[in-house]
């Protein structure tokens, strides 16, 4: 046998062997197989994970990390989260280009928009409302004069630091389910828990009379009197609320593991029980926290989630008997029923604020929309303006720039957000900037669409349920967004990020077998 012969009926020689193993390394990454980690990186990427985990949690729970310090503690635990998930590129290359592509240019667009600032704001009397609140200043040192730039630097900057940890976790997320795709669950999970703590607040507010967040006084603003649970406003917080809706009932009736299911009975049905309740919990909450559109939204996340899920629905509630001695339909029946029960009475025993804020609308021949009718008037007019163009005004420069354009409307007050949040971006970041946010957005719906309604049967039943509510969560953000501000809120804005990370991960599930080891 010569030396040919030799190799190849023997094993490939270690360079040719080596050659090969790229070779398929690169063909298994294409189709979305899972890279081979090390201990070490298995144990950062962990970590990233957790801290994924920590800043959906304590995000909503910081008054909404909203409130100037209270914003740091987020704002540096989802960035330390985005570093330590950054460095993996796992599944389709292409897809990776293109979202990467994506995510970068905003992120550069702002910066170089803070870099480039031409002026900066100060406050003044509000004495006369006929003039704008302030003056802005031009800059002397303007980098570049004739290029675009923001209006104040510092509110640029204000809104960059949230904007660019909510780009990269867009990106890590999408790495880590691909890695882990069980954290699919765990990141929903962690929305309801934190969903339960935040409508529980609300509530025992509300029953206590409180007038401020954590019964403090000085945490709100002019309208306090409408916070909610941890958030500064009840449209805030069932903004919030509804997505935590959609979650819970997700896991309500998602199939448990075979491991979970085989614990003691007890657990079993205390742990059905304590979501039931916390299902009941977050669902009073949106009802009662006197947000009109919250309460409507709520409507349609309930009844989006039963036409999507009616199947599932009717399967677990049969299930749902084994977890009762003797499997007792009775018993369940007994349960679920009281439990409606005290639900609805809590809903009728808090629902003052709401019929209350309907009949201030009705008697006010719903100035709130008329008056964000005449404010989109006035952002239009924003758009058409000479400076306007590619880059936009700027990050955060809707809040100083609105009083000069808004000289000769009927308009009352400061407006530091539009109360829509598309036609603010497209103000702040201009066409371009725009329509990266837009593909971002558009193409974590289509691929969570592509799946539930196209590919469901590559899925195991479990993840389609999360999915189904991943879908409703995100569609009822983006309604919410065209009547309040919550992507200037930065726990809603890295909550929404991670979401839609989680959508973008989507497609690389289909096309692998998932082991149980390091998931």
């Amino acid at each position: 046998m010569d030396n040919n012969e030799r190799h190849s009926a023997g094993q490939p020689r270690g360079k040719q062997a080596r050659k090969q193993s790229r070779k398929q390394a690169r063909k298994s990454t294409h189709q979305g197989t899972p890279s081979i980690l090390s201990p070490g990186q298995r144990h950062l990427e962990l970590s990233g994970a957790t801290l994924l985990a920590a800043a959906l949690m304590i995000g909503p729970l910081l008054a909404g990390s909203y409130f100037g310090a209270w914003r740091w503690p987020l704002i540096i635990t989802s960035s330390l989260a985005a570093i330590l998930l950054l460095p993996h590129s796992r599944g389709n290359q292409k897809t990776n280009w293109w979202l990467a592509a994506l995510l970068i240019w905003p992120a550069l667009q702002g910066l170089w928009m803070w870099h480039n600032a031409w002026g900066e704001f100060s406050r003044l009397s509000l004495d006369d409302l006929t003039q704008p609140p302030w003056n802005i200043r031009d800059l002397d040192n303007q980098p570049f004069s004739l290029l675009p730039g923001t209006a104040d630097r510092a509110e640029t900057m204000d809104r960059l630091t949230y904007i660019i940890p909510c780009l990269g976790l867009i990106w890590g997320t999408r790495q880590l389910l691909i890695s882990r795709p069980s954290w699919l669950k765990h990141l929903a999970d962690s929305i309801f828990l934190t969903g339960v703590a935040v409508a529980l607040l609300g509530l025992i507010q509300r029953w206590s009379g409180a007038e401020g967040i954590f019964w403090d006084e000085t945490m709100g603003h002019i309208s306090r009197h409408l916070f909610f649970g941890t958030f500064r406003s009840p449209g805030i917080a069932t903004c919030f609320l509804n997505v935590a809706l959609a979650m819970s009932l997700s896991s309500l009736i998602s199939p448990r593991s075979s491991r979970k299911r085989q614990r003691h009975p007890t657990y079993r049905i205390s742990s059905t029980i304590l979501r039931l309740c916390g299902v009941a919990v977050i669902l009073t909450a949106v009802m009662t926290a006197g947000s009109k559109t919250g309460m409507g939204l709520g409507l349609l996340t309930l009844i989006l989630w039963g036409s999507f899920n009616r199947r599932a629905i009717a399967a677990a509630y049969h299930r749902s008997a084994k977890y009762f001695p003797g499997n007792s339909h009775r018993d369940r029946n007994i349960v679920t029923g009281t439990l409606l029960l005290i639900t609805l009475l809590a809903i009728l025993s808090l629902a003052g604020t709401i019929f209350k804020r309907w009949q201030e609308a009705h008697e006010g021949d719903y100035a709130s929309l008329t008056g964000r009718g005449v404010t989109n008037v006035i952002q239009l007019k924003m758009i058409q303006d000479p400076e306007w163009g590619a880059l936009g005004h700027g990050p955060g420069s809707f809040y100083p720039l609105f009083p000069y354009f808004a000289k000769d409307q009927p308009t009352y007050g400061v407006y530091v957000y539009s109360h829509n949040d598309p036609l603010q971006t497209l103000v702040e970041w201009g066409w371009l900037g725009s329509a990266c946010f837009t593909t971002i957005i558009a193409g974590a719906l289509y691929f969570l669409i592509r799946n539930i309604f196209y590919h469901k049967d590559k899925h195991p039943q479990h993840r389609v349920i999360f999915m189904r509510g991943y879908l409703i969560a995100i569609s009822t953000f983006l309604i919410h967004s065209n009547i309040d501000f919550p992507f200037q809120i930065e726990s809603l804005a890295i909550t929404f990020s991670i979401m839609i990370g989680v959508a973008w991960a989507i497609p690389e599930l289909t096309t692998r077998k998932i082991k149980n080891a390091h998931r």
